[in-house]
């Protein structure tokens, strides 16, 4: 009999693996300003826009948050015919789309080629305080890759949006920049200053997760900009606040009070679908997303979170349906680990090594492909992985403990074997349910070695 951690625990680890938790960026060293630009330096870039007749109108900034996708301000980019992307290295793509956007929240995403260059991560700007450094990123007046420092001075509204203001400087042409923390994490978005310049304005983080989250259905043109819907609309932003702040009930209750038009919508539909997944009313989350799905089927989020109340029900088979279609519709990468996740689940592990990225520094991904190697007696690929997942988390991790174990139990000093496989089993990135079958397996053997010693103690030996 095989035996497999419960779904809690895989559920659990998937959210843990795939980011879904800030806390983790908490916990990163702050860097020095020297290191955070050069750092984050590829990762910006500059905004170049142009009329029909290719005639410029204007410059901005922006920054690679996915492969493929710029983040910028709307109105750097609102009512151009085309724009052209200038990278760190000099390099010139053009944008080809428009793939979310929220007039509003002063936030475009947009499709362009960014081939292999990095992207930055996504901070949480509701843990920044007054007084806290923070920087800026990019080409005020032109000058592109500009750094500048300040500090967190308040935070404020502004018709219902929230905004960091902030001492850096920033002046025409930083907007669509990133705000970065000391961390090198993206907080914020830089998008405007003060007449006399003593203070910039930057939107928050979160708005630029919640687009990534909610993208068109159907790709836009940047002249379609002044006309496209976008973001969620405004009766549900009082539920999408509660949800936020994790209060769920509260957010389920007033879900419930909304007209029938906003509780329908794709919109509607895709955010009680998070309440009920937060709620672990899976059955219901699962259908809440498949009205969504029905209201845009070219739309991976949906699909992607169908998976992940599929796996917490132990239904992996169509788990793994719904994460395929995650990932034929969406570019994150986000889904093709949960579709790594779930073959790993389903002991497809030839499978596993296709879909998970073999030069990831990720410890939970590189412990998965270890396994899927292991398992696939793939040895020399399985010690790679084991390497790099020790250099990243030392000898206390998963596989590193096993193999520990392993050599424990072959010089018969149970004791020692035992300790290591159930350390084994302890490690958060670790899910194969190897090292439960080797603890047991090991107390068998130490039972009936201890009772086999036991028995032989009165035979005199034959020679001494």
């Amino acid at each position: 009999m095989r035996l497999r951690p419960s779904c809690s625990i895989i559920y659990t680890l998937a959210f843990l693996f795939l980011g879904t938790l800030p806390t983790a960026a908490q916990l990163k060293e702050n860097l020095s300003p020297e290191v955070l630009y050069a750092k984050s330096k590829p990762s910006v870039v500059t905004i170049l826009t142009f009329d029909a007749k290719r005639a410029a109108l204007g410059q901005g900034s922006g920054f690679i948050v996915a492969r493929n996708r710029v983040v910028t301000n709307y109105h750097v980019v609102a009512g151009s015919a085309s724009a052209s992307i200038v990278f760190d290295d000099g390099s010139i793509t053009v944008v080809t789309a428009v793939v979310a956007g929220s007039e509003p929240k002063d936030l475009v995403i947009v499709e362009a080629e960014t081939g292999n260059r990095p992207t930055l991560g996504l901070g949480d700007e509701l843990q920044l305080k007054v007084g806290e450094t923070i920087y800026a990123i990019g080409a005020p007046n032109g000058l592109s890759a500009s750094l500048s420092n300040g500090l967190v001075s308040a935070f404020r509204q502004d018709e219902g949006q929230f905004l960091i203001q902030i001492t850096a400087p920033i002046a025409p042409g930083s907007s669509g920049g990133p705000l970065l923390n000391s961390q090198g994490l993206v907080v914020g978005v830089t998008t405007s200053r003060l007449k006399d310049g003593s203070f910039g304005f930057a939107m928050g983080a979160g708005d630029v997760q919640h687009l990534l989250k909610v993208p068109l259905g159907i790709k836009a043109n940047l002249s379609d900009l002044t006309t496209i819907e976008t973001g969620t609309p405004s009766e549900l932003n009082s539920v999408q606040v509660l949800f936020d702040q994790k209060k769920y009930d509260d957010a389920r209750a007033s879900f419930s009070a909304l007209s029938d038009p906003a509780k329908t919508s794709f919109d509607g539909q895709l955010l009680l679908c998070k309440i009920e997944q937060e709620k672990k009313d899976y059955d219901l989350a699962i259908q809440a997303c498949n009205a969504a799905i029905q209201s845009r089927p070219n739309v991976g989020e949906p699909y992607g979170l169908n998976a992940l109340s599929l796996l917490a029900l132990g239904n992996t088979e169509q788990a793994e349906t719904a994460a395929s279609n995650a990932a034929k519709l969406s570019d994150a990468i986000y889904y093709k680990n949960l579709l790594g996740l779930l073959h790993y689940v389903e002991e497809k592990y030839q499978l596993v090594q296709k879909e998970l990225p073999a030069d990831s520094n990720d410890a939970f991904v590189l412990t998965l492909l270890a396994g899927a190697a292991f398992h696939n007696r793939d040895y020399d690929s399985y010690r790679r992985f084991r390497d790099k997942v020790t250099v990243l988390k030392g000898d206390n991790n998963g596989w590193t403990l096993f193999a520990a174990g392993a050599a424990a139990e072959k010089d018969l000093t149970w004791d020692l074997a035992l300790d290591k496989y159930k350390k084994c089993d302890a490690d958060s990135d670790f899910i194969d349910p190897i090292c439960i079958v080797a603890i047991v397996r090991t107390e068998l053997r130490q039972i009936n070695y201890s009772a086999a010693k036991s028995d032989g103690q009165g035979v005199i030996p034959l020679s001494k």
